[in-house]
């Protein structure tokens, strides 16, 4: 993997999904680039006034740029869809953003969202990043991989096939603490233990993870396509 298109929904996704997997990444001279679909706080206009959530979205994006150097990758690109509405966008203008990244980066490898995910948003991230990325011959995007969201992933409950069942297991022992930094840099949009955007949920689902394995910290994935030429 040299070099990585990570397409999320919202800023801090990316981290509460696959900070620690990043880090391993980015410390190893691998190329990452951040792809945001929305600002992660427009739908709340109407509950908070205009200039406090300019204030947040301006917040939430400076915090995605030092995420970005904690985990040396490439200053990360917003996108400024609808927060919370991308159901309300066509799919094929939201796939032509997204291809347009990979036709100017020419990632071999592009993450992004589970589709079974709770949040809409991630839902149709994961939906544009599919289509934006069929294997037609030439291609460069050889790994597709998914990442789980904490209280997101696991409070879809309807439906079939809802389970993650990861497939892709990443050692962070040695990245844990550039994980817990990532995390904080985030830290208006974390919240206090027992809810699972807790530091404390996020390392002790880490140690959970890494038990699956045998390792101390783990963060999973799951493969949607892979191969090597």
């Amino acid at each position: 993997m040299n070099r990585i298109l990570v397409v999320a929904a919202h800023p801090d996704d990316e981290i509460l999904g696959c900070g620690g997997f990043l880090s391993i990444l980015g410390n190893s001279g691998s190329e990452i680039k951040t792809v945001f679909m929305t600002d992660g706080e427009s739908s709340r206009i109407g509950n908070e006034s205009d200039i406090d959530i300019l204030n947040k979205i301006d917040l939430r994006r400076e915090s995605a740029k030092k995420a970005a150097e904690i985990m040396n990758a490439l200053p990360p690109t917003f996108l400024n869809y609808p927060d919370n509405s991308l159901d309300s966008v066509a799919l094929l203008e939201l796939v032509k953003s997204i291809e347009k990244v990979i036709l100017e980066f020419q990632p071999d490898t592009v993450i992004t969202h589970y589709s079974r995910d709770l949040n809409i948003d991630h839902q149709k991230t994961c939906d544009a990043v599919l289509t934006a990325t069929r294997p037609t011959p030439g291609f460069c995007v050889k790994t597709t991989l998914f990442f789980e969201v904490p209280s997101s992933t696991e409070w879809r409950l309807d439906g079939v096939n809802v389970d993650f069942s990861a497939n892709f297991f990443v050692d962070i022992e040695k990245v844990i603490k550039q994980k817990e930094k990532l995390f904080h840099a985030y830290g208006s949009e974390m919240r206090n233990w027992p809810h699972p955007r807790s530091w404390e949920a996020i390392n002790a689902s880490h140690m959970q993870r890494g038990s699956i394995v045998g390792l101390k910290y783990a963060e999973r994935l799951k493969i949607g396509r892979m191969y090597y030429e």
